[in-house]
């Protein structure tokens, strides 16, 4: 069986994926602190969390995938700051084979093609501030039923800064960036056992570059950005789901959804497998070219520009290491 030629792409690769799987094996490795304590004792506590997807195929089919998604969080005395990053690419390998000699005396010869099927990476940062935590609890008189509630609705109320860049080639996507200013609100922190929640609102400035122009499409716009977070645990198994939703007011028929859902499942305290479900949603997609034909079989005479499908489902399975 020959090995997959996918070329610079694996070469490209594998150092990364060595790094990852390596990475991944210190930290499982590694001992676990007791529950509640922090590594530098009273300094704020960090989480961070990544998946690792790896497929390869070679002999008569040919492809190669490989994706990463890490996530990093902690707080930053009244701050609380927000690392998100990750990439896919999918190739795959079409082989052509002819003999080239006489009937009885021949030599097989292999022509190669590859593709590019799918490649994807995003980037975001946010950095958000929340009503601090009130102070020891007295009994005093002037504090009543009604106060306790505000103090808690209150918690964790505060605004936010994220900008964010992503890359979604197959859906004609080169390069979108964006700034988001907003109010946010985060739930479940005083549970360690719950996975935690978080809604927010904002104003955000888009700059979007296609792979072929939309003439009727600005580049430029501003749009209503809203995010959503929230997870549940069911016995040992954990759920979650996440959205971005955005909303372009120069275009009002303009509206992006993207919403993951997922399912992990512990290995050991610091590995789990994971399953999640990508939808991306897009009212107004970008243009593709496709070629035009007089009659179904016939030669192209001309090329012209359609909009792409406005739907995106993308399934994971993937080993998540978390520290």
């Amino acid at each position: 069986m020959n090995l997959v030629s996918s070329g610079s792409y694996l070469l490209h690769l594998g150092p990364v994926f060595a790094s990852a799987v390596a990475a991944a094996s210190a930290v499982a490795a590694a001992p676990a602190l007791p529950a509640g304590e922090t590594p530098t004792g009273d300094a704020p506590a960090w989480s961070a969390v990544a998946d690792l997807n790896f497929a390869l195929a070679s002999g008569n089919a040919r492809s190669a995938s490989f994706g990463v998604d890490a996530e990093a969080e902690g707080g930053l005395g009244w701050f609380h700051l927000q690392v998100r990053g990750g990439a896919f690419r999918a190739s795959a390998a079409t082989v052509r084979r002819e003999a080239v000699g006489a009937a009885d005396a021949f030599e097989v010869r292999e022509t190669v093609e590859r593709r590019v099927s799918a490649n994807r990476g995003y980037f975001r940062v946010r950095l958000g501030g929340g009503a601090p935590e009130p102070a020891e609890e007295t009994d005093a008189p002037e504090r009543t039923e009604r106060t306790e509630r505000t103090e808690r609705a209150e918690r964790g109320i505060g605004a936010f800064a994220a900008a964010g860049w992503e890359r979604d080639l197959p859906a004609g996507i080169r390069s979108r960036y964006d700034l988001t200013a907003g109010v946010g609100k985060r739930f479940g922190d005083s549970d360690p056992e719950a996975p935690p929640s978080l809604l927010s609102a904002g104003l955000s400035f888009v700059r979007q570059r296609d792979l072929i122009p939309d003439p009727d499409t600005d580049g430029n716009t501003v749009a209503v950005r809203l995010d959503a977070r929230s997870g549940r645990r069911i016995r040992a198994v954990n759920l979650g789901l996440d959205t971005a939703t955005v909303w372009n007011l120069r275009q009002r028929g303009d509206l992006r959804v993207d919403a993951t859902g997922s399912a992990e499942a512990p290995l050991s305290r610091r590995l789990a497998l994971r399953a999640s479900l990508r939808t991306l949603f897009d009212a107004r997609p970008s243009l593709e070219r496709i070629p035009l034909t007089g009659s179904p079989g016939a030669a192209p005479t001309a090329a012209v520009a359609v909009r792409r499908e406005r739907l995106d489902l993308i399934l994971f399975l993937s080993l998540a290491v978390r520290w």
